[in-house]
């Protein structure tokens, strides 16, 4: 039986007080789940954060230049070993400040999280600017690699009619932002995909959540899955186990604090991911694989720990031994 599973990663660095550093957040981490893939010659997809890219590659400071350098290099590992590399937009770096004592950066400001928060030049400029910095990195190994795939920070792709525009006229064909029936509001970070139930590739035109099969932009949504009060109880102890044995995230910074009176449409719906994958949710990923044709995770490197790899290196063992596995979402289009 054939399962088509997606790996994707939003590449990036802490968006809060405390950004962390390059080595720990994304340099580190990516090559231990890296290693784990290339076991049994499955593919990631990395959406990396293009307006910190371009922020870090801006900065002439030493330190930062060197921080660019690495993340260049792992950026052409990535794609020089079939791996898919495409921007993330994070709007708020426009108002990060860079501390140069610790070469790390603050985004206390969340003003400007949502692309809808942005001026119409501001968004032509990050918009470019990110397609750009990205390809001028890729065309250093693969000069006929496309750019056509995106993910909005925080998943905050709606209105889409912000962002049409420069799909088309930078030729994005293929959307990841959809956090399949989930919602969330707050002042800084909105979404509401629960009109999408089931996580399954569609195509649409003007509005993320309307299919339209003669759409001409293809969304693959990310996976959701219920989680039990058992599994939340469970999951609440082992994680303080966990804290207290020192196996916790490999990253190093702090993320943007939660803001009073946000709403979460569904507290037991959760997103499958690698870093929300442990001892305890193994055997419900592995049912929910065997009862669903397709499925996205959504990860991020700066989140895993020790636990969450070795985990997910018995549930990359299990599905392989079980079924036929397409993780190339070049070939799911269709």
């Amino acid at each position: 039986m054939k399962k088509k599973i997606l790996f994707t990663f939003d590449y990036e660095l802490f968006l809060g007080a405390k950004s962390g550093s390059v080595l720990k957040c994304l340099i580190e981490p990516t090559e231990k789940v890296i290693n784990v893939l290339n076991t049994y010659s499955f593919l990631g997809i990395f959406f990396v954060d293009t307006t910190y890219l371009t922020r870090l590659k801006s900065q002439n400071e030493k330190r930062a230049q060197e921080d660019f350098l690495l993340v260049k290099n792992q950026i052409l590992s990535l794609v020089s070993q079939g791996h898919y590399v495409f921007p993330h937009i994070h709007p708020h770096w426009l108002d990060a400040t860079y501390q140069k004592e610790t070469n790390s950066w603050t985004l206390e400001s969340t003003s400007k999280y949502r692309f809808e928060a942005l001026s119409t030049e501001e968004r032509e400029l990050i918009f470019r600017s990110s397609i750009e910095t990205l390809k001028e990195i890729t065309n250093q190994c693969n000069p006929d690699y496309k750019i056509d795939s995106f993910r909005a920070g925080g998943w905050c792709i709606q209105p889409f009619a912000d962002f049409r525009p420069f799909f088309s006229r930078f030729n994005i064909q293929n959307e990841f932002s959809v956090l399949t029936g989930q919602s969330y509001n707050s002042k800084a970070q909105q979404f509401d995909f629960r009109k999408i139930e089931f996580p399954e590739i569609y195509r649409f035109s003007n509005n993320v959540t309307l299919k339209d099969a003669k759409g001409e932009f293809t969304e693959f949504p990310i996976s959701t899955m219920r989680i039990s009060t058992t599994h939340i109880f469970l999951n609440r102890l082992w994680l303080k186990y966990l804290w207290k044995t020192g196996d916790r995230s490999i990253g190093d910074g702090q993320g943007v604090r939660a803001e009073e009176g946000a709403t979460i449409g569904r507290s037991d719906l959760e997103m499958i991911s690698i870093e929300l994958l442990n001892r305890f949710k193994l055997f419900a990923y592995l049912s929910y694989t065997d009862n669903h044709e397709y499925i996205q995770f959504i990860s991020h490197p700066k989140m895993l720990s020790p636990h969450n790899i070795s985990i997910f290196k018995k549930y990359l063992k299990a599905v392989n031994k079980r079924y036929k596995v397409e993780t190339d979402f070049k070939k799911l289009m269709n």
